[in-house]
């Protein structure tokens, strides 16, 4: 029974390390930053190294960092592809690598935004206006912007009529001013 007790927690244990590096697969960057990211994989790898008994094997390791990769943001993608290349370095390693292009990034969508803001304010003192001008002037040559719309093909779910939805139904404003 002794051997059988551990037949099952051996069996267990290859589960939930399984289910670890299930979970290192499937996680995704998204709206995270690359540290909160590495975060979240770190702990789900540190649960995994302690049920492989504190040593992943080196074709582990070449996974886990493959993982790690796959869930990035696209952006990410010229860095990593950089990083895949070296062979010997680390996870910690490629993580501040990631950061610093991160942090790149970032001040670069800074100044974009004050160099926007900066050709803006040229724009408002050489023209009067924000630099939208021909979108101004095509709102202000077309009054009847409404009747330039499309109408509606399909049918109303409420009256069945066609030519209009069921917000715009006419039989719906009737009914709500009685409501009043």
């Amino acid at each position: 029974t002794w051997k059988r007790m551990v037949a099952i927690q051996e069996s267990q244990r290859t589960y939930l390390y399984e289910e670890c590096m299930d979970n290192m697969k499937a996680l995704c960057q998204r709206g995270m930053t690359v540290d909160e990211y590495y975060e979240k994989f770190m702990n789900i790898q540190s649960k995994a190294l302690i049920l492989r008994g504190n040593e992943f094997a080196p074709w582990e390791e070449q996974m886990i960092r493959k993982y790690f990769f796959q869930g990035m943001q696209n952006r990410f993608l010229s860095t990593i592809g950089i990083l895949q290349q070296k062979v010997f370095t680390t996870l910690d390693d490629d993580a501040d690598a990631l950061r610093s292009y991160e942090k790149l990034h970032n001040e670069n969508k800074k100044v974009m935004k004050e160099d926007k803001k900066t050709q803006d304010e040229v724009t408002l003192q050489t023209t009067g206006s924000k630099g939208n001008w021909d979108k101004d002037k095509k709102k202000k040559n077309n009054p009847n912007k409404d009747k330039d719309k499309k109408k509606f093909k399909g049918k109303c779910h409420l009256c069945k009529e066609k030519g209009h939805y069921q917000a715009n139904c006419p039989k719906l404003k009737k009914f709500s001013e009685w409501q009043k």
